[in-house]
């Protein structure tokens, strides 16, 4: 064993650590990979790959480890590890090491937990999709006005409804990005930047009652709305939060043709909660995983709709909470009443 001439020194080092033989056995290990892999040292030293990863997982350790030994080349990839927090993602680099004569005695691991740096690029990657996503529908709106008054003969009146409704796509795409901006101070924690100001219930209720989408005309909206009083808060940020809670109840609801949700705004100590919710239960397995960033259930879902949602409900001194149960699953979003 090469390495084990400074094993107290390898024991302690944050990065996960191991060494193999060419057929994949453990012959070294410490304690940063003990505590990754989750296995005790007896469970792991002197094994094979294959005893202590699964199969796919094995396969590929070991297709690197023979082609660092071949090549008497550093090989490198990018291996998912799961445990009770989610999924972690280590970059591990394997260095074969040699003796004297230039044989390959065994290869070295290193584990480099590359998690935030996967996390970043993914999120990148999603914002950009649901940028490209939602501003599809307005900005194709736009532009199909625009090709009409290119093509003239438009009277005066047709003129001017072509003229307003390109303003409120435009202005629609701008509170977009101001949403997607004002999201972004929130991930980085910069709530302090976030601008608020005082809002009355009923006026929030009149923008639920505003809402319109594709196929509300299959399903039914019950208003209960308590006494009204004022919230601090960012108008558009609040919006969009319940422009998504709304969105998400109505694509429930879609698979029936009688479909109902129901919004309630009423008090609880000292709190102003806005419900929203509809036929249909969550299964609990998908119900603790909702709020996780990327977590989704629809095939062209991003899974960032929730997770917003609850970063704009924190960002206000508030939270969004889950309940599903007897055939009913309702989402409540809790916010401070104004001092």
């Amino acid at each position: 064993m090469t390495i084990n001439k400074w094993p107290s020194v390898l024991m302690q080092l944050g990065d996960p650590i191991f060494e193999l033989n060419y057929d994949g056995v453990f012959e070294f290990i410490n304690q940063a990979f003990i505590d990754l892999v989750g296995q005790s040292r007896e469970e792991i030293l002197e094994k094979n790959l294959y005893n202590i990863f699964p199969n796919d997982k094995a396969t590929k350790c070991l297709v690197l480890i023979q082609q660092a030994c071949y090549r008497k080349k550093n090989t490198e990839d990018t291996f998912v590890f799961n445990d009770s927090q989610g999924e972690s993602y280590y970059h591990i680099q394997f260095s074969p090491i040699q003796d004297e004569s230039g044989r390959v005695i065994s290869v070295v691991g290193v584990c480099r937990d590359v998690t935030k740096q996967y996390e970043l690029v993914k999120s990148v990657e999603n914002h950009l999709y649901t940028v490209h996503h939602d501003l599809r529908g307005p900005l194709g709106v736009l532009l199909s006005y625009l090709e009409l008054l290119q093509e003239g003969g438009n009277s005066l009146v047709e003129t001017k409804d072509f003229l307003d409704m390109i303003g409120k796509m435009g202005l629609q795409m701008r509170k977009m990005l101001e949403t997607y901006l004002l999201l972004a101070k929130i991930e980085k924690g910069e709530n302090n930047n976030i601008e608020k100001t005082q809002k009355s219930l009923h006026d929030l209720i009149d923008y639920v009652k505003s809402f319109k989408d594709d196929c509300t005309h299959n399903v039914e909206i019950e208003y209960i709305i308590g006494d009204n009083h004022n919230i601090s808060i960012n108008e558009t940020l609040i919006v969009s939060a319940i422009n998504n809670l709304l969105h998400n109840a109505v694509e429930a609801s879609m698979p029936s043709t009688r479909g109902k949700i129901t919004v309630k705004a009423y008090v609880e100590e000292k709190n102003i909660c806005l419900s929203i919710s509809n036929e249909g239960k969550i299964p609990e397995v998908i119900k603790k995983n909702l709020f996780k960033r990327f977590f989704t259930t629809k095939l062209k879902g991003n899974g960032l709709g929730l997770y917003s949602a609850q970063l704009i409900a924190k960002a206000h001194g508030g939270k969004i909470i889950c309940k599903s149960e007897k055939g009913i699953t309702e989402f409540v979003i809790t916010i401070p009443i104004a001092a």
